[in-house]
C-alpha cells in the first residue's frame, strides 16, 4: 500500500512539472533576445499585421521600457516618454474593457486603444495597440493581440533572468497544486474508466517529453533531500546518466564541497522558513569535480486542498555564459574607459533634455580647465561655458532636427575665461530609456589663430606690395610652372582670369628694344645657377611702357639641385619719371646759379673784355699811322694786326666762356683736362679778385690724367668755389689775402682738387649744412651754389667735403674718377 501511494506522488509531481514546463517552452521565437528587442519585434509585428496608427509598451520588470512604434517607419515627434504619460490615465487601476476611444496622441482625432497586460499579475508591462477604425479590434483582432502579449510575456520572461526565477516558481507553484488535484482526479477515475487512463498516460508522457527538452537544471527531492528526479538537461550539466544515478544522490551531493557549509546554514533554513529561496550556488561535475556557477529558484511543492508540504522543487540555470558574457562586458567597459579617458580628443556626454553634464574625459578636462567632478551634475550654461546664448540655442535647434552635427566650429569660454574654438562632432544617442548628447572635439584655436595671422599677413603682403609697387614671383625649373602675385597683375595690366601664365607668355611683355638685354641676363643667371638682376621696359596690352626692375633669388634641393627661383618686380616708373624730373629741376637750378654767377662777374667780364678791344684799338690807330707815313712801315702794320687779331681771339674766348655758362645746354660728358678748366676759370674770376685785392696763387699737378665730365658743369663748380672763397676774404680783416687751387692724383684712377682760402672759415656747426639747398651764410645768397656743386661731382662719380683749416679760412676738396683718355 505505502509503495503504491509513493508511485502515484511521483506521478502526480512529474505530471504537474511536466505541464509547467510546457507553459514555459511554448515561445521559442525570442530565446537569447534583450527585453527591448523582443517588445520591439512584437511592435513591429503588430503595426504590420493589423495595420495600426501605433503601438506602444512599457516594460516595468527592472529598469522602466518604453518603446514606440508609428504606421510609418520614421523617427517619432512625440518620445516614447511623452506618450506613456499621456496614455497613463486610461492603463492605471484594473484592465479597461476593450477598446477604449480617447484623443489621439500624436495627431488629429481620436483612436480606438487596446491596453493588453502582460504577465500574470501585470508584473511584465503594458502593450497598447491604436487605431483610427471604427471596428477595431475585431474579434480575431482581439484573440490574436491576446495571443501576441501571451508569447511576449513568455519571451520575456526567458529574457529576465532574476524576475523570471521568481514569478516562474510561483507559476510552478500553482501548476504543481492545480496538476496534483488533476492527477488526484484522474487517478480515482482510473480505477474504473482504462479509455481516460491512457489519455492520461499519453498526456503525461507529451509533458514528460517536454520536460526532457528543456534546456534548464529541472529537479525535484524528498523533503529528507533525496533525489527523486533530475530532467536530462540537468544530468547533462552535472555528468550523471540515467535516473539510477540520479536516484543514488542527495540534495547535498550536488554542491561543491565549498558551498555546503553555506548550503546547510543559509539556503535550507530559507527554504523552510520562508517556502522558497533565490541565488546563486555553485553545483559539481560529477565525473571532473569542476564548479558550475547556477543561478537556482528552490521551493516547496504542496499538496492540493491540505496544503502539506510533499517535495521541493528546483529550477537553475547554468551561469557560465552569463559569467562569460558579464566578464566580457567588465572587460569591454574597462577598455571603454581607458579609451575614452586617454582618448587625444575631447569628449563630453550630456543627459537631455535637462543637458546637463554626466561624463567628461581627461582631454575635455584639459582643454576647458575643469576638473571632472566640477563639471558633472551641471549645464555649460552654469560652467560659462556658453558666451552667445542665442548661438547655443539656434546650435540645438539646429541638432534636434538633424540628429547630429559634423565639423561645426564653435567658441567655448575656459574656465580661465579665455575663447576657445573647437571643431565640433554632435550625436543625440539613447540607451537604458534615455537619451543623451554624445560631443567629440578638437581645439582649433591656435589653428584658428594661425590661420587668421596668415590671413592678416597676406593682406599685408599684398597691401605692402600694392603700395610700393613691389611683386613677388617663383618659377619652377623643373615644371616650368610660374607663379605672380595680384600685385605682378596689376604692374602688367593684366586680369588674371582671362591670361595663362607661362614663362613664354611672360617674356613677351618686355620691350622688343630690351628683350635682348634682359634674357640674356636670365639666361646666364640659370646657367650660372646664381642671383639675377636686371632693370628693362616693359609693354602693356594698353600700349603703355612701365619700367621695372627685377631680382631672383635660386633655390636648391638637400642634393644641390636647382629647384626654383623666386624673386620681386619693381615698377620704377614713377621713379624714373621722379628722377627725370629732379634732373631736369637740377639743370634748371643749374643754369640760374650760373646766371647769377655770370651776373656778379659782370666787372670782372667787363675789364676782361675791355682789355682786348682796348689794345685792339690802340692797335688798329697804330696800324694807320703807320701806314700814312710817306714811306709807309708795313713791317710795323702787320705785327699791330697779329697783335689785334690776337686781341680780338681773347675777348672772344671770354665771350665763348659766358655764353656757355649763360646757355642751356643738355650735359655732355668728354675727356677733359682738369688743369685746363682751372685756369679757363682763373681767366674768368681774375677781375673780381683784383676788385678785392685778392690774390690767386695754383698749385696744379703736371701730367695729370683726363677726367670724363661736363666741362660746363665743371667750370660752374670751380667757378663757385672761387668766388665763395673771395668773398670770404673780403670779410676778413688779416693778410694774407689768398687762394690756393691744386691738383693732384689720390690714387688709382682717381684725381683731387683742392681751393683753399685764408677768409672767415666755416662754424663747426655749418659744416655740412652749407651743402643743404636754400642755406647761406650770405644776405643776398639763394644758397643753391654748394647743392648744386655737390650734386654735380656726385653725379660724375666723385666726392666732395669741406675742412675747417688749422689756421684761418677753409677748404673745400673734390674728387673725380679718372683714366679717361691719354
Amino acid at each position: 500500500m505505502e509503495q503504491e501511494n509513493t508511485t502515484n506522488t511521483i506521478k502526480r509531481l512529474q505530471g504537474c512539472i511536466s505541464d509547467l514546463i510546457s507553459v514555459l517552452a511554448l515561445p521559442a521565437l525570442w530565446t537569447g533576445n534583450e527585453p527591448s528587442q523582443i517588445i520591439g519585434t512584437l511592435l513591429d509585428g503588430l503595426v504590420g499585421m493589423l495595420r495600426l496608427e501605433f503601438a506602444y509598451a512599457r516594460l516595468g520588470n527592472g529598469p522602466p521600457i518604453e518603446v514606440l512604434r508609428l504606421a510609418q517607419r520614421q523617427t517619432p515627434l512625440t518620445p516614447p516618454e511623452e506618450l506613456g504619460e499621456a496614455l497613463r490615465p486610461w492603463l492605471n487601476g484594473s484592465p479597461p474593457d476593450l477598446p477604449l476611444t480617447i484623443p489621439n496622441p500624436i495627431g488629429a482625432g481620436e483612436v480606438l486603444i487596446a491596453p493588453l497586460r502582460l504577465g500574470f499579475h501585470d508584473e511584465i508591462g503594458v502593450v497598447v495597440a491604436a487605431s483610427t477604425r471604427r471596428d477595431f479590434p475585431s474579434t480575431i483582432e482581439a484573440l490574436l493581440l491576446r495571443v501576441a502579449a501571451n508569447q511576449a510575456a513568455i519571451g520575456l520572461h526567458e529574457a529576465v533572468l532574476l524576475s523570471e526565477q521568481k514569478r516562474t516558481a510561483e507559476l510552478l507553484e500553482q501548476k504543481v497544486a492545480e496538476r496534483t488535484r488533476q492527477l488526484t482526479a484522474v487517478n480515482l477515475e482510473l480505477l474504473g474508466e482504462i479509455t481516460e487512463r491512457d489519455r492520461s498516460e499519453a498526456e503525461q508522457r507529451k509533458l514528460a517529453a517536454l520536460v526532457e527538452n528543456s534546456t534548464d537544471f529541472i529537479g525535484v527531492s524528498s523533503l529528507d533531500g533525496r533525489a527523486l528526479f533530475l530532467n536530462a538537461a540537468g544530468q547533462r550539466m552535472v555528468g550523471l546518466e540515467g535516473d539510477r544515478q540520479v536516484k543514488a544522490t542527495t540534495m547535498l551531493d550536488y554542491v561543491v564541497e565549498q558551498e555546503r557549509e553555506r548550503f546547510d546554514n543559509e539556503v535550507l533554513p530559507a527554504v523552510m522558513r520562508d517556502g522558497r529561496w533565490e541565488g546563486e550556488i555553485q553545483l559539481r561535475h560529477f565525473k571532473t569535480g569542476a564548479a558550475i556557477p547556477m543561478l537556482h529558484h528552490l521551493f516547496f511543492i504542496n499538496e492540493q486542498g491540505t496544503g502539506r508540504r510533499i517535495a521541493m522543487a528546483t529550477i537553475s540555470r547554468d551561469m557560465t555564459t552569463r559569467r562569460q558574457a558579464e566578464k566580457t562586458l567588465l572587460e569591454s567597459e574597462r577598455k571603454f574607459s581607458v579609451v575614452f579617458d586617454k582618448a587625444a580628443f575631447a569628449i563630453a556626454l550630456n543627459r537631455l533634455p535637462d543637458r546637463l553634464f554626466v561624463d567628461v574625459n581627461e582631454a575635455w578636462s584639459n582643454i576647458f580647465g575643469f576638473k571632472r567632478e566640477e563639471v558633472v551634475g551641471r549645464t555649460s550654461i552654469e560652467l560659462g561655458l556658453n558666451r552667445d546664448l542665442r548661438e547655443r540655442e539656434v546650435l540645438f535647434s539646429e541638432l534636434k532636427q538633424r540628429g547630429s552635427l559634423r565639423n561645426r566650429e564653435v567658441t567655448f569660454s575656459t574656465k580661465a575665461g579665455a575663447a576657445c574654438v573647437v571643431s565640433c562632432n554632435m550625436d543625440v544617442v539613447s540607451f537604458g530609456g534615455n537619451r543623451y548628447l554624445l560631443s567629440t572635439m578638437n581645439d582649433i584655436t591656435e589653428h584658428k589663430q594661425a590661420e587668421e595671422e596668415r590671413r592678416r599677413a597676406e593682406a599685408y603682403l599684398r597691401e605692402g606690395q600694392r603700395l610700393s609697387h613691389t611683386a613677388s614671383w617663383a618659377w619652377n625649373v623643373t615644371t616650368n610652372d610660374l607663379f605672380w602675385s595680384e600685385e605682378h597683375y596689376r604692374i602688367f595690366g593684366i586680369d588674371p582670369e582671362n591670361f595663362k601664365l607661362t614663362i613664354e607668355a611672360a617674356r613677351e611683355f618686355i620691350h622688343p628694344e630690351d628683350q635682348p638685354a634682359a634674357n640674356q641676363a636670365f639666361n646666364n643667371a640659370i646657367r650660372a645657377g646664381g642671383e639675377f638682376d636686371s632693370s628693362f621696359r616693359i609693354l602693356r596690352p594698353d600700349g603703355t611702357v612701365r619700367y621695372v626692375h627685377s631680382q631672383g633669388h635660386p633655390v636648391f634641393s638637400d642634393a644641390g639641385e636647382l629647384m626654383e627661383y623666386v624673386g620681386t618686380i619693381i615698377d620704377t616708373t614713377q621713379r624714373r619719371l621722379s628722377e627725370e624730373a629732379l634732373r631736369q629741376a637740377h639743370a634748371e637750378l643749374a643754369h640760374v646759379s650760373r646766371v647769377l654767377t655770370v651776373g656778379e662777374l659782370t666787372s670782372s667780364i667787363a675789364h676782361e673784355v675791355n682789355q682786348p678791344l682796348g689794345a685792339i684799338v690802340t692797335n688798329g690807330n697804330a696800324s694807320l699811322r703807320l701806314l700814312s707815313r710817306e714811306a709807309p712801315d708795313f713791317e710795323g702794320t702787320r705785327e699791330a694786326i697779329d697783335c689785334m687779331i690776337s686781341d680780338a681771339m681773347r675777348a672772344s674766348e671770354v665771350i665763348k666762356g659766358i655764353r656757355a655758362l649763360v646757355k642751356k645746354t643738355v650735359p655732355h660728358k668728354m675727356p677733359l683736362d682738369i688743369n685746363e678748366i682751372i685756369r679757363e676759370v682763373i681767366v674768368l674770376s681774375a677781375g673780381e679778385l683784383a676788385g678785392n685785392q685778392v690774390s690767386l696763387r695754383t698749385e696744379l699737378a703736371p701730367g695729370l690724367p683726363r677726367v670724363l665730365g661736363d666741362q660746363v658743369q665743371l667750370q660752374q663748380v670751380l667757378l663757385n668755389l672761387v668766388l665763395n672763397s673771395n668773398e670770404a676774404i673780403s670779410k676778413s680783416t688779416w693778410e694774407p689775402r689768398e687762394i690756393v687751387v691744386g691738383s693732384e692724383v689720390t690714387g688709382p684712377d682717381q684725381i683731387m682738387v683742392t681751393v683753399k682760402d685764408t677768409g672767415i672759415g666755416l662754424e663747426p656747426q655749418n659744416r655740412e649744412r652749407v651743402f643743404d639747398a636754400f642755406f647761406t651764410s650770405k644776405e643776398e645768397g639763394l644758397g643753391l651754389g654748394l647743392s648744386i656743386s655737390r650734386s654735380i661731382i656726385e653725379a660724375h662719380g666723385g666726392r666732395f667735403w669741406n675742412a675747417v683749416n688749422k689756421d684761418r679760412g677753409a677748404t673745400f676738396q673734390f674728387t673725380l674718377p679718372s683714366g679717361a683718355g691719354g
